[in-house]
């Protein structure tokens, strides 16, 4: 599978539902922009797909489970949801994807770093939670990890109990809003 030339690691291929799906790491020098990506997939060394599709430099999601819940971890490594909802004041490890640039070069195909320096974006990103700012300390790639970034960040001490509205966002992009229960 090609991304605009460059070779793209392969990390899943799955049928469901009808549908195909191949789940790829974007090589870091692939073209960004609307319409600039070309993605090429080969069957055996035979072309069998041929498009292009946007690829932007920033594209912030969240990860979410059961409808739109944000894959959030608590200090001890759970999962944040509905049964074990967030402590106000707590640092939680949000998981997320799109965060762009990196303070550092890495290979295509391979995790990031485990130990320091770790990859940090080069932009700067805010955590929004029921429209309140929280302090954010960690934002890059999730040590040993191909692709998926971290955001780490305090639930403000203030923060009202319930199901929360959470995003993310830097200077150039937003998220689309997940849930985040706090207690």
């Amino acid at each position: 599978m090609d991304v605009s030339g460059f070779p793209a690691p392969i990390y899943g291929i799955a049928y469901q539902n009808g549908e195909d799906q191949i789940s790829i790491q974007v090589p870091y020098e692939a073209p960004t922009g609307p319409g600039v990506a070309e993605i090429q997939v080969y069957d055996a060394g035979t072309l069998v797909a041929d498009f292009f599709t946007d690829s932007y430099t920033e594209d912030p999601g969240i990860f979410t489970y059961d409808g739109n819940f944000a894959i959030a971890e608590a200090p001890d490594y759970s999962l944040i949801g509905p049964d074990n909802p967030a402590i106000p004041g707590a640092p939680l490890i949000l998981y997320v994807t799109g965060l762009g640039p990196l303070n550092q070069d890495l290979v295509d195909g391979y995790g990031s770093p485990t130990s320091p320096p770790f990859a940090e974006t080069s932009d700067s990103y805010q955590v929004v939670l029921d429209g309140e700012t929280c302090d954010v300390f960690f934002s890059g790639l999730a040590p040993g990890f191909v692709g998926l970034y971290q955001i780490n960040f305090y639930v403000p001490s203030d923060a009202a109990p319930g199901n929360l509205q959470l995003s993310i966002q830097s200077s150039y992009a937003n998220s689309a809003i997940a849930i985040l229960p706090v207690q």
